[in-house]
């Protein structure tokens, strides 16, 4: 649940079971499995697939700045489906208020300018084939076209399109509904945001590289192929235009 043992008013609508409990989600280790017929399979996040490959540098991320990170998410999520603004800003604890006050501000602010209609709320996608996951922040109609919309900090990073690019994928592989467009939302300690747009189509291209050039690192193939050459030829693009940095 959203907010330890609360049921929320709009949880059921929002955040149904897209994988039909097949999907497990370890949030002490971090890590998704797919648990069918007796066998549990190991699934790399959408986010460890970027940082296997050395597009982005989590290492001098405190994990204070990790814990808000996670407060921030939670407060617009009970928001979203129905909880109180006091629920919303509590839902993490009284030591972190003085981050999700204004990280709901924000986020409302958000909602009120863009009108976006809201599909689905923190659902879980995968591909057994791929051995990928990923929570999705919110699936929304903005301005009449399916949104992958994800919310960050005030950070921002071009791996921020390759992850919701590999999101779109899933979503649009597990429920058949087609994806047009990729949003970050960046709440920052004012009660305000900055709204991040990304090209589905060219960081769809680079989520498929990322794919495959992390399942040749991993040794899952073995040798270089004429798709892992291309990937790395894609992957080369991104990092042209988005170099390399710390997050």
């Amino acid at each position: 649940m959203a907010a330890g043992d609360i049921l929320l008013p709009r949880q059921a609508e929002l955040q149904p079971d897209l994988m039909g409990g097949k999907v497990v989600f370890n949030e002490e280790q971090h890590k998704y499995h797919w648990v069918e017929d007796g066998e549990e399979i190991p699934l790399t996040s959408a986010s460890q697939i970027i940082h296997s490959l050395g597009l982005v540098d989590y290492s001098g991320v405190p994990k204070s700045a990790l814990a808000i990170g996670t407060a921030r998410h939670l407060a617009t999520e009970v928001h979203d489906m129905g909880g109180t603004e006091a629920e919303a800003v509590a839902s993490s604890g009284e030591e972190f208020v003085e981050d999700t006050e204004p990280a709901l501000a924000g986020w409302k602010l958000f909602l009120s300018d863009v009108q976006p209609e809201i599909e689905f709320v923190e659902v879980r996608v995968a591909s057994k084939v791929q051995a990928i996951a990923g929570t999705i922040d919110r699936v929304a109609i903005v301005d009449g076209h399916r949104a992958i919309v994800d919310v960050k900090g005030v950070s921002s990073s071009g791996t921020y399109g390759i992850q919701t690019a590999l999101y779109g994928l899933m979503f649009e592989a597990v429920t058949g509904l087609e994806v047009h467009s990729l949003y970050t939302v960046h709440l920052n300690k004012h009660g305000s945001y900055k709204l991040r747009s990304w090209d589905y189509a060219e960081y769809a291209e680079y989520a498929k590289a990322a794919v495959v050039m992390s399942k040749w690192r991993s040794g899952e193939i073995k040798m270089v192929t004429s798709p892992v050459r291309s990937a790395m030829g894609t992957l080369s693009r991104f990092t042209e235009k988005h170099p390399i940095r710390e997050d």
